[in-house]
């Protein structure tokens, strides 16, 4: 071969170590364990080795091929690891990529590792780089190529910088690992600057494809929009019509009348001619050998003052002025001679052809949103939040008074009622009442069509405790088992310490006042349930026999002043476990029996009124009822324990509904106890569960508490304090829990 021939590439050119000083010029390559080798192959593994297969990247089966998140597979391996998958997931970074319709294929080439294969196998833009045979440099003995010719962009040997490539020439000649180290560089820099654009490609075509969405809802809005105005346009055009059949039949009417009374008017003339002319003397008694003077001897009834002549000057008179008026009336110009009704349609035409021409214009003045950015306030479950939605053009201008609107999903895959207020700057705020805790995914919309890439994940927080009063004891503002707590009409709060068998009273911050017990004749007497009566602040409870934490049996109700004095009590030996107590307005009080399974109502008087229910799980039976509370027209609302759901009877105790089933989702219960009502709303202690769930009066979900940063441990009665708190009676964690909840 001649000196300097070009020689077609077989290999990419690396770097080889120099021999050592035992190898003579053209001795074997240096072992693949020396450092300089190693520094070799590591560099092709990183850089033009596949990291599955560690095969060489080419151009046939072994092609790079770039992922979403930047890195690179051989196709090949590709096929094998995604199989009849849409979906790959990064053996690097483990981030899912999406497979277009073109399957592995059509995925981008990553055609910087091929060009950095292209510049170590191939030739450069102007200049050939000459790749020596084997390892070593053709032209001077097959020694080793230790440097790097910058200019002719080759690698060389340590001869050729003294006689070919000489730095006094122009030639840039450095170390074969230092230009290979430069090349990298060079090579990560380019990747990386690829990779940003290719990022900021990505964001234009989401911009693309977002316009291409609101476009296609501007389109629709339009197309509705239309519909409308031209079903008002034909609503005015029937409307038209119909004024002009009126228009028509009133001008006929009109005519007809006209004409009718003028005809009547002659005929009444005629009329008036026709009976004058039948009593004028008939052509008989006329002719003129009647009135024949020169045979007048021969009438002889014929007397010239009998005939009657001034009856017929009268006559004669009347029939003239009867035909020249009815002559007058035929001549009069009172008389329409313009009958003829058309409908001039051309002018009309020509009218409502210019007026179509102008009906409706089709503009398109206004830019699309294109950018959207969202702001999500913190959220609380069951609270109001907000997020603010910032919307601008491809141009980062904003877009005010845009029909900007979104969708929230909470974790459940439900959807939650939002509403948007316009700021008139291009932000618009969009508010909601998460119903549960946890992620929630927000799209916005235009024109009601979602726009592509304009959503984000809201955190919701569980509703966890504003403030704690108390904890496990039996000092004063301590509690062991509390079971039920109560608001008084003087807003201070009542608690029923079950396992200290008192009752506690504390100020509305959670301050203890007081405290007074409850037991007659023996320490076990104690009280599951307390109610206030809001007129006369008295403290009704239930007297029953608690073992710990569990009652057992008990048929008293004690009443007791505020301040803790016992007013009067009341036994009723029908009742085997009196453990919860509810008064309605009237002064009524109304007791569940959790083991006959029924409530009793009595009247104000303590008289016994009614049973309501028996065992069963049908309709206004019970099994296990608990805790009760009334709401609006005195409605008994009371927890159905075992049968997981809430009753609602009416103030005679005459079922109404019933709502709740057994489960964890929203609106179902396992073991509700406490219940209460505000104006507006339910709040049902669903202790299985450990959670409280807010619902409308008609039984609707609203929202849950869930607590998750202070769980609760059997939650008993609860109570709503006026500024949108409630209270929870948390059995086992002994304290009362405040949560806010509107």
């Amino acid at each position: 071969m001649a000196e300097g021939t070009p020689v077609t590439p077989t290999a990419p050119i690396m770097p080889t170590a120099p021999p050592a000083s035992s190898m003579e010029q053209g001795s074997l390559p240096p072992s693949p364990t020396s450092p300089r080798a190693k520094r070799k192959s590591s560099t092709e593994h990183s850089l033009l080795m596949c990291d599955v297969c560690l095969e060489m990247y080419d151009n046939v089966q072994h092609i790079p091929k770039l992922l979403l998140c930047h890195h690179s597979f051989c196709e090949s391996c590709l096929h094998k690891l995604i199989g009849t998958k849409d979906y790959f997931e990064c053996p690097t970074c483990r981030q899912m990529t999406t497979m277009p319709s073109g399957g592995v294929s059509s995925l981008q080439t990553n055609f910087y590792i091929t060009y950095m294969r292209d510049v170590l196998i191939n030739n450069t833009v102007d200049q050939p780089m000459i790749v020596q045979s084997g390892e070593g440099c053709i032209k001077h003995s097959n020694q080793p190529l230790s440097f790097f010719c910058k200019q002719c962009n080759i690698a060389i040997c340590r001869d050729c910088t003294v006689l070919d490539h000489k730095e006094v020439d122009g030639h840039a000649v450095q170390d074969t690992w230092d230009a290979l180290n430069e090349l990298h560089n060079t090579l990560t820099s380019e990747v990386n600057n690829a990779r940003t654009i290719m990022k900021t490609v990505e964001c234009y075509i989401q911009t693309l494809e977002g316009e291409v969405t609101n476009l296609y809802g501007a389109k629709e809005a339009a197309i509705k929009d239309i519909d409308s105005a031209f079903t008002q346009y034909i609503t005015l055009l029937e409307t038209r019509k119909q004024k002009l059949f009126l228009d028509v039949n009133a001008m006929y009417n009109d005519k007809v009348l006209i004409l009718q009374r003028h005809a009547e008017d002659i005929q009444e003339k005629i009329i008036n001619l026709n009976t004058t002319l039948d009593n004028m003397p008939t052509e008989s008694t006329t002719d003129d050998s009647t009135l024949d003077t020169d045979n007048k001897e021969n009438v002889p009834s014929y007397n010239p003052a009998t005939t009657g002549i001034s009856d017929l000057i009268i006559k004669r008179s009347k029939i003239s002025d009867t035909t020249k008026h009815i002559e007058k009336l035929m001549s009069s110009h009172r008389v329409p001679t313009k009958n003829y009704i058309q409908f001039d349609s051309q002018q009309g035409v020509y009218g409502f052809q210019n007026a179509l021409n102008k009906l409706g214009v089709l503009l398109s003045e206004k830019s699309l949103p294109s950018i959207v950015e969202i702001s999500a306030h913190p959220a609380t479950a069951g609270l109001p939040s907000q997020a603010t939605v910032s919307v601008y053009d491809c141009k980062n201008t904003p877009l005010p008074k845009y029909a900007i609107t979104a969708d929230i999903t909470d974790p459940w895959g439900d959807s939650i009622e939002t509403s948007t207020l316009e700021n008139d700057n291009g932000t618009y705020n969009v508010t909601y009442k998460p119903q549960v805790s946890g992620d929630h995914r927000i799209d916005v919309k235009f024109l009601g069509y979602i726009i592509k890439g304009a959503e984000s994940v809201i955190s919701v927080s569980s509703n966890n405790p504003v403030a704690l009063i108390g904890q496990k004891g039996s000092e004063d503002g301590e509690f062991l088992c509390p079971r039920a707590v109560a608001i008084g009409n003087d807003d201070n709060i009542y608690v029923a310490d079950t396992g200290n068998c008192r009752i506690q009273k504390f100020s509305p911050d959670g301050n203890f006042l007081s405290q007074f017990t409850v037991t007659s004749d023996g320490e076990n007497n104690s009280t599951c349930d307390l109610a206030i009566d809001q007129k006369s602040n008295l403290i009704i409870c239930t007297e029953i026999f608690a073992y710990g934490s569990s009652p057992s049996s008990g048929n008293t109700v004690k009443v007791y002043t505020s301040d803790g004095h016992l007013k009067h009590e009341h036994t009723n030996k029908t009742l085997k476990c009196a453990l919860c107590v509810a008064c309605n307005s009237k002064g009524g009080v109304i007791i569940s029996d959790y083991i006959v399974n029924s409530l009793f109502m009595y009247n104000g008087n303590g008289t016994h009124v009614k049973k309501i229910g028996k065992y069963g799980a049908q309709s206004g039976q019970f099994n296990h009822p608990a805790f009760m509370c009334t709401g609006p027209h005195d409605y008994i609302i009371v927890t159905d324990t075992d049968n997981h759901r809430i009753q609602i009877f009416d103030d005679t105790g005459e079922f109404l509904f019933e709502f709740g089933t057994y489960g964890t989702g929203k609106g179902q219960f396992r073991q509700p106890f406490g219940v209460t009502t505000d104006s507006n709303h339910i709040l049902v202690a669903d202790s299985g569960n450990k959670r409280i769930q807010v619902f409308k009066m008609d039984g609707t979900f609203v929202s849950i508490i869930d607590s998750q940063g202070m769980p609760l441990n059997h939650a008993r009665g609860i109570s709503v304090t006026n500024d949108g708190h409630v209270l929870v009676a948390d059995r086992d964690s002994h304290c009362i829990k405040k949560y806010k909840y509107m």
